[in-house]
C-alpha cells in the first residue's frame, strides 16, 4: 500500500493525490492519503467511489505494517529564494515499492499526463455540486463555446505582497487586460474570485458577465471546466480548472512564470503546460501601466 502524506489545500492535494493515485495503480499498489484540508476531497470530488469509512479501513491495515513509520519518500529542495523552495523531481520516485509513506508538492503534470482520463474521473464533482453548475448554465443561458471564465486570486495573495517578499502572488490588472485584448467582443463572461466585490469594480465595463458569489470553491473550478476560454490566475485552484477543460479547441491563457512572474523564472518550475497560452506578466504592465480597472476598445 501507498501512503501519502497531504498539506496546504485543495488545489495542492490535487496535485498530490494524482501522481500518488497514479503511481499506485500503475503500480498495483493499494492507496490511502492522510492529511490536507479537512474532509476537502471527498465532499468535493466523487474519487472514483472512494470512501471515508474505505479510507479509514485502508490506513488501519496499513499501519499494521511495522515498517510504515519508517518508509518516508520525501522530496529534496532547492532555493528558488530566501523564502521559498523548488521541489526536484526525482526519478526515485517512481520506483517506489510498497510500503511507503510519500510527501511532496508534485505540482507539474509530469506525474500524471498520460493518465488524464482517469483523473478527469476521480475529479468529476460530486452530483449536488454539478447541480449547481447545471443551475447556473440556464441562468446565463450561453453557449459554451461563447463563455469566457476569468479567475482573479486575491484575499491570501493580497496579505502575501505586503509581506514584501517579491514573489509575485498578486497578478496586476494588466495581465487580466492583456489577456483579454485579442478575444471576440461578443464573449459572455463569467468572474470567479475570492473578492467578487472588488472584481465587481475592475471589469464593470465588461458588458456580458456573471459574477459567482457564494459559490462553493469546487462549482466555481467547475465552471471553469465549461467555458471555452479561460483566462487563469498564478494558483493551483486555477490551474487545476484549466487542466480538467476538456472543451474541444479550448483556449488556456495563463501568467507567464506563474508565481516567479516578477523575476521571471518559473515557480514552481515544472508546473507550466506546453498546450497553454501565456503572457509576461512584465511586458503586460509595460503596455498598460499599473491600471486599476479593465478598459474597452
Amino acid at each position: 500500500m501507498l501512503m501519502l502524506k497531504m498539506n496546504a489545500q485543495t488545489g495542492n492535494n490535487m496535485f498530490q493525490y494524482a501522481a500518488c493515485k497514479t503511481l499506485a495503480d500503475q503500480k498495483g499498489y493499494q492507496f490511502c492519503f492522510r492529511g490536507g484540508k479537512k474532509g476537502s476531497l471527498f465532499e468535493d470530488f466523487e474519487l472514483s467511489g472512494e470512501t471515508k469509512f474505505s479510507l479509514f479501513w485502508q490506513r488501519f491495515f496499513y499501519e499494521l505494517n511495522p515498517f510504515s513509520r519508517k518508509r518516508l519518500f520525501r522530496f529534496k529542495q532547492i532555493p528558488f529564494s530566501s523564502t521559498k523552495l523548488h521541489e526536484l523531481i526525482e526519478p526515485e520516485f517512481f520506483d517506489l515499492k510498497d510500503g511507503y509513506t510519500v510527501q511532496g508538492t508534485f505540482q507539474s503534470e509530469y506525474y500524471f499526463k498520460d493518465n488524464r482520463n482517469n483523473i478527469l474521473r476521480w475529479f468529476t464533482p460530486r452530483v449536488h455540486y454539478r447541480e449547481q453548475v447545471r443551475n447556473i448554465e440556464d441562468e446565463i443561458n450561453i453557449p459554451i463555446e461563447k463563455r469566457c471564465c476569468i479567475h482573479v486570486r486575491r484575499s491570501d495573495y493580497q496579505a502575501m505582497e505586503e509581506k514584501k517578499d517579491g514573489l509575485g502572488w498578486l497578478l496586476p490588472i494588466a495581465y487580466y487586460q492583456e489577456a483579454l485584448k485579442n478575444l471576440s467582443e461578443d464573449l459572455f463572461y463569467i468572474i470567479i474570485s475570492d473578492d467578487p466585490d472588488f472584481a465587481a469594480q475592475v471589469f464593470e465595463q465588461l458588458p456580458n458577465k456573471y459574477i459567482s458569489r457564494n459559490n462553493p470553491a469546487v462549482v466555481d473550478m467547475h465552471l471553469l471546466t465549461r467555458c471555452r476560454y479561460n483566462i487563469l490566475a498564478n494558483s493551483t485552484f486555477s490551474w487545476w480548472g484549466g487542466w480538467l477543460n476538456d472543451n474541444e479547441n479550448k483556449v488556456i491563457i495563463a501568467p507567464e512564470y506563474n508565481l516567479g512572474w516578477p523575476d521571471e523564472s518559473w515557480f514552481p518550475y515544472k508546473i507550466k503546460v506546453t498546450e497553454w497560452q501565456y503572457i509576461n506578466v512584465n511586458q503586460a504592465l509595460k503596455d498598460h501601466g499599473d491600471i486599476n480597472k479593465i478598459s474597452l476598445g
